[in-house]
């Protein structure tokens, strides 16, 4: 048998998937929407990140990305089956972070005057409101 990685499990073929520590969940489960829909988010700041862009932003996108990836595994965690490897988590010291490169990107924006016409930042702004629904749904069950 090959030890080839591959992005297909076939585990998922009757519209369930696992989450990790084993409990299988259908495909619609609050939580798989929840780390979907951030690894949308991921994939959106990654197309932002291979621009070129200032070396700081895109330092600092490196850093946002890894947190979305772990906060996509937080959620996909079973808390009734735990893995033997700890997971990595998101820690108050990460939101700061987040605040503070949220404060300068928003500093270096002229002020708004008027409604915009929507763009890449528009998309952003409606995932992450999309993401705190779906978070919220997981978190109210």
């Amino acid at each position: 048998m090959s030890n080839e990685w591959k992005i297909y499990t076939r585990t998922g073929d009757s519209g369930e998937t696992s989450l990790i520590g084993g409990k299988r969940v259908p495909k619609f489960h609050d939580r798989i929407e929840a780390y979907g829909t951030l690894d949308e988010l991921n994939s959106f700041i990654g197309l932002i990140r291979d621009q070129d862009i200032d070396r700081h932003i895109k330092e600092a996108l490196i850093k946002i990305q890894d947190r979305v990836f772990v906060a996509e595994s937080l959620l996909a965690l079973d808390a009734d089956h735990m893995p033997q490897r700890k997971l990595p988590e998101i820690e108050e010291e990460d939101i700061l972070f987040l605040e503070n490169e949220i404060d300068k990107m928003n500093g270096s924006l002229p002020p708004l005057t008027n409604f915009v016409l929507p763009y890449d930042f528009s998309l952003k702004k409606l995932l992450l409101q999309k993401i705190k629904i779906s978070i919220g749904l997981c978190i109210g069950r």
